[in-house]
C-alpha cells in the first residue's frame, strides 16, 4: 500500500488563542488505509480531521490531498469527494430517511428515479431495512440514525471518509455491530477512512494504521500488533493498559 500518499500533512501547525493544538505534524495516509486516531481531549485529533477537508486552515505547513495543496484547491469541489460523519449525526429532523440520504444526490441534481435507487442501494450497504425509508429521525433508534448518517456520507461515492467519534453515542452492543459493518463497507468499497475515537479497543480493532496523539503531536504510529507489543512511551503504555 505504498506509492504516492493520498493525504499528507507537511510540517502542519495550528494555534487557537495562543494554544498550540498541532505542532509540526508530518503524516502520510495512503489510499485504502483505515486510519484510527486516538488521544485525549485537546490532543489535536479533531483539528487534524477538519484540516483534511478544509473546514479549518493550518497556521503553518501545508495539507496535500490527492496531489493538490488545499490552499490552491476549490474546497467545495473537494468536499464532494469527502464523506463526513460525526457523533451527533446531524440528520435533518423534518426529512425522511430517503430525503436525508439523498440530500447530497439532490444537490448534485440526480434524477429522482436514479436517486431513489441509489438510496436503496446505500441502505442495503449499511444494513438498514428498506421499510425504514419513509420514517423520520425521531422514529429511529440510535444505531439506525448512525447508519443513515453513514449512508448519507457515502452517497456521493467519496474516496475519503472522515469520521469523528461516530459511534460514541450508541450502546455497547450496537457499537460493536456498527464497527463490524464499517469494516465490511471499507473492505467492499476500498475507501480511505480517517476515524477519531476515544476508545483504544475500537482504535485497535478498526485501524490498519493507528495514530496515538498527545499534546498536539504524534506519540506513536503503527499497526494493532505494533502498538500492543511495542509501546514506545509511558503514555502509550498507560493508554493500552486502560
Amino acid at each position: 500500500m505504498k506509492g504516492k500518499p493520498l493525504i499528507s500533512f507537511c510540517n502542519v501547525s495550528k494555534i487557537y488563542d495562543d494554544k498550540v493544538v498541532l505542532k509540526n505534524l508530518n503524516l502520510d495516509i495512503y489510499k485504502g488505509e483505515f486510519v484510527t486516531v486516538i488521544g485525549g481531549s485537546g490532543s489535536g485529533k479533531t483539528t487534524a480531521l477538519k484540516l483534511i477537508n478544509g473546514l479549518i486552515t493550518p497556521d503553518d505547513g501545508k495539507i496535500i490531498v490527492d496531489g493538490k495543496n488545499l490552499k490552491d484547491t476549490n474546497l467545495i469541489e473537494l468536499r464532494k469527494n469527502i464523506g463526513y460523519v460525526i457523533q451527533s449525526i446531524g440528520l435533518f429532523p423534518h426529512m425522511t430517511v430517503e430525503k436525508n440520504i439523498s440530500f447530497v444526490l439532490d444537490l448534485n441534481k440526480n434524477k429522482k428515479d436514479n436517486s431513489l435507487e441509489k438510496v436503496k442501494e446505500l441502505m442495503n450497504t449499511v444494513q438498514l431495512e428498506e421499510e425504514l425509508i419513509t420514517r423520520y429521525p425521531s422514529q429511529l433508534s440510535g444505531g439506525q440514525k448512525q447508519r443513515v448518517g453513514i449512508a448519507r456520507a457515502l452517497a456521493s461515492n467519496p474516496y475519503i471518509l472522515l469520521m469523528d467519534e461516530p459511534f460514541g453515542a450508541v450502546d455497547e452492543i450496537t457499537r460493536h455491530v456498527l464497527q463490524d459493518e464499517l469494516l465490511k463497507i471499507q473492505k467492499q468499497l476500498g475507501i480511505t477512512i480517517f476515524f477519531i475515537t476515544h476508545d483504544i479497543n475500537e482504535a485497535l480493532k478498526l485501524g490498519s494504521k493507528i495514530i496515538i496523539m498527545n499534546d498536539g503531536k504524534i506519540e506513536q504510529i503503527g499497526t494493532s500488533d505494533e502498538i500492543k507489543c511495542n509501546p514506545n512511551s509511558e503514555f502509550v503504555k498507560k493508554l493500552i493498559a486502560y
